[in-house]
């Protein structure tokens, strides 16, 4: 991986990282959630994190990480900007699936 890329990448993950905190925040503050509820709908968030990395693992094989590592950053940053529609309309079933 290219240096940028990495640097992409630590970006996506600093927004992810952010995005966990700022949505909980959301639940709680726009929603009136309760902490533990709030955490519990965290879990849709963070559950494709195992299948993504097994599922990568082909194609980095046989591509090598330039091309899938674009295509991730790709569908990171579609669910970042999809997160940032979300609002006080939203379902919080779905501003959680959002992200």
């Amino acid at each position: 991986m290219t240096a940028a890329s990495k640097a992409v990448d630590l970006m996506l993950n600093a927004a992810r990282h952010g995005g966990v905190f700022t949505v909980s925040l959301y639940q709680q503050q726009e929603r009136g959630q309760s902490a533990m509820h709030a955490g519990l709908l965290l879990i849709p968030m963070t559950t494709p994190t195992p299948e993504s990395n097994l599922a990568s693992a082909k194609p980095t094989g046989l591509y090598g990480p330039r091309a899938p590592t674009p295509a991730k950053q790709l569908l990171h940053t579609d669910g970042l900007l999809a997160l940032h529609t979300a609002g006080t309309h939203t379902h919080a079933r779905m501003a959680a699936a959002l992200r």
